[in-house]
């Protein structure tokens, strides 16, 4: 009998659903609230780093709220550019603390990022240590995120601090739909050299009726200037799904449960 080929990167996914569906059930019957997505399809394009590729985005978020307010999310996610030139890989994890209730939100945030990639001069870490907020008005969601940001190459042993700010804005058009824009500034310098980074997305979530999957789309437009490593003019285009668990609806996630998103980053949520 012929044995049966799994190619390497099906058996990668296979285990990781398996992980992630132990980790969902035991969550689920804590009281938690989250969702996995991917491996989410789209499309990159660069102005300075040669061409487009097609990549994904896997991802994870775990949160909690306990009956008096106080909660904690964890985010996990990874983005991957197989094709076009240079490929590119980034890992990213987030871990906040914070405080809700029906009005709003407020908390810390600790977030790090590892990107790698086919040269050396693509090794790079990133951190950011800050504080987000949540306003809730209706079904209108404002946000936003400003803190400290920590950056390295490892390859040339140069590093930069820097700040940075996000603000964002969701709309539910009902439980389960909803509509979003944000805008991310980052700012850094190495040894009086800056730059400067802006991000700009627009997404929508859709829940399908009575299912814990929903359908994503997202567009990012990044631009930066005074980096000889990295895009000066980067567009970004995702389109997925995602399984959640916890709480029944979008609207309900967003007050409740794993609403808050990931400092400015090149992964579109």
């Amino acid at each position: 009998m012929t044995a049966l080929h799994v190619p390497h990167k099906a058996r990668l996914l296979l285990a990781f659903v398996l992980l992630g569906a132990q980790g969902l059930a035991g969550a689920q019957s804590l009281g938690g609230d989250g969702f996995v997505s991917g491996p989410t399809l789209g499309l990159w394009s660069g102005a300075t780093m040669h061409g487009h590729g097609d990549r994904y985005a896997p991802a994870g978020v775990l949160a909690y709220t306990s009956p008096h307010g106080w909660g904690g999310q964890i985010d996990l996610a990874r983005f991957v550019r197989e094709s076009g030139a240079p490929e590119r890989r980034t890992s990213e994890a987030a871990s906040r603390i914070f405080y809700r209730n029906d009005r709003w939100l407020l908390g810390g945030l600790l977030q790090t990022r590892k990107l790698y990639g086919e040269h050396d001069e693509l090794d790079m870490n990133d951190s950011f240590r800050g504080l987000e907020g949540q306003l809730y008005l209706d079904r209108l969601t404002l946000s936003g995120q400003v803190g400290r940001e920590r950056f390295e190459y490892e390859s040339v042993g140069a590093r930069a601090r820097g700040e940075y700010l996000a603000l964002g804005v969701n709309y539910f058009l009902h439980d389960n739909l909803r509509i979003d824009g944000g805008i991310g500034l980052v700012q850094d310098g190495f040894a009086g050299a800056g730059s400067e980074q802006l991000n700009l997305n627009i997404g929508a979530e859709y829940r399908l009726y009575q299912s814990p999957f929903s359908l994503f789309a997202n567009y990012t437009h990044i631009q930066e200037e005074g980096d000889a490593y990295w895009d000066a003019d980067a567009h970004m285009a995702l389109i997925g799904a995602r399984y959640s668990f916890g709480r029944q609806t979008l609207l309900e996630r967003n007050r409740q449960g794993a609403g808050l998103r990931l400092a400015p980053s090149q992964l579109p949520r």
